[in-house]
């Protein structure tokens, strides 16, 4: 039997034969923004930065070599592209902020407050 990963982490606090050992990772939500630290494919970031491919390397890309928008150090005011944020479609990532229920997250966290607070957790430990 499958059970939900709320119901995990509570076999977990109360050493209750839990499915899976949790990593902290379970409830995080990742909304991430229109512009990207690293993209996914080959070309160009807004900021200006070329990006090669390759299956093989630690996240499919890497910075292009003679890719960089910079190439003295003592203009990089003048040299770095800072794109205008406020230009950018940021609807999906409402859409995926407004999909996060928070009732759900509430109730985890009243739950475990409640566990720990009633001492059933700790006496687990003790």
């Amino acid at each position: 039997m499958t059970v939900k990963t709320k119901e995990n982490l509570l076999r977990v606090i109360r050493r209750d034969n839990p499915q899976w050992v949790p990593d902290g990772m379970e409830g995080v939500v990742r909304i991430g923004p229109p512009v990207t630290e690293r993209p996914a494919t080959a070309g160009y970031d807004a900021f200006g930065v070329h990006w090669s491919y390759e299956a093989g390397a630690e996240g499919g890309t890497y910075p292009t070599v003679d890719g960089h928008t910079i190439d003295d150090i003592r203009h990089w005011r003048e040299q770095l592209s800072i794109p205008d944020v406020s230009v950018l479609d940021w609807r999906a990532v409402e859409i995926e902020a407004q999909a996060v229920d928070s009732n759900v997250i509430k109730h985890a966290e009243r739950q475990i407050e409640e566990d720990l607070m009633s001492g059933s957790a700790l006496r687990l430990w003790a």
